[in-house]
């Protein structure tokens, strides 16, 4: 890994928080590329990651269309109103959303060792990044075993792609319920293990590996500083 981890994390915390503080689609725009070359940087294909989101997109894109009714009317059909305001608080939401999952995907090949090593760099608790490695990899997980779930039904000759509506919904339902009790039962035991090997027991922790900033994190971070600092006074 070329930066460290808690580099990788302040890129992360840096995208998301410009993204949700601009307004600016341009800008927007800009950070959306930046999101898809991180997103390449891990090893990850950005149209694909985004066709996985492209359902919620369109329907925050919607909602935001129907709700919004200031500005200029550009086409309307009965109740339903396309405003200018409607399309251009939908571009932005949609725009960060995408810039929020497209930059995530830098954390997902991160282990609980690298949040430990960027958390003890600036002195936050062992506890908070366990629970951080746990909510990044809670969702995957909880995407994998629901595939892996629907595989072994359509295995013993229960295809889902076939029937009602309803019936696909009653089952999607019970699949999830069932995989999302799974996994929240095997946290019980996690905490467990990690109890006996002493994982909250008082004084000073130690590490196998712990690495430190290097010259090429202190620049990333540096250039965070300073960019952070012109996109606050571009946008007074």
């Amino acid at each position: 890994m070329i930066l460290h981890p808690l580099t990788l994390i302040s890129i992360v915390i840096w995208v998301s928080s410009i993204a949700l503080l601009s307004a600016n689609l341009v800008a927007l725009t800009g950070l959306m590329m930046v999101s898809a070359l991180l997103c390449l940087f891990n090893g990850r294909i950005p149209l694909k990651s985004l066709f996985r989101l492209l359902p919620v997109l369109l329907i925050v894109f919607i909602l935001q269309i129907l709700f919004r009714r200031g500005g200029s009317m550009i086409w309307s059909y009965g109740w339903f109103r396309i405003t200018s305001e409607g399309l251009v608080m939908g571009a932005q939401v949609v725009f960060r959303l995408s810039i929020i999952y497209l930059s995530a995907g830098l954390l997902i090949k991160l282990q609980f060792n690298d949040f430990r090593n960027a958390f003890a760099l600036i002195r936050l608790p062992e506890e908070l990044s366990f629970m951080v490695c746990f909510v990044i990899h809670f969702i995957p997980l909880l995407t994998h075993r629901f595939k892996d779930t629907v595989i072994l039904l359509r295995y013993r000759g229960l295809d889902i792609r076939h029937g009602s509506w309803m019936r696909k919904i009653k089952i999607y339902r019970i699949i999830a319920l069932s995989v999302l009790t799974g996994l929240l039962h095997n946290v019980h035991y996690q905490a467990i293990a990690l109890e006996l090997r002493g994982f909250r027991s008082p004084g000073h922790k130690t590490a196998r590996y712990r690495t430190d900033l290097v010259l090429l994190d202190w620049l990333v971070i540096t250039l965070l500083i300073l960019l952070g600092g012109l996109v606050g006074y571009l946008s007074r």
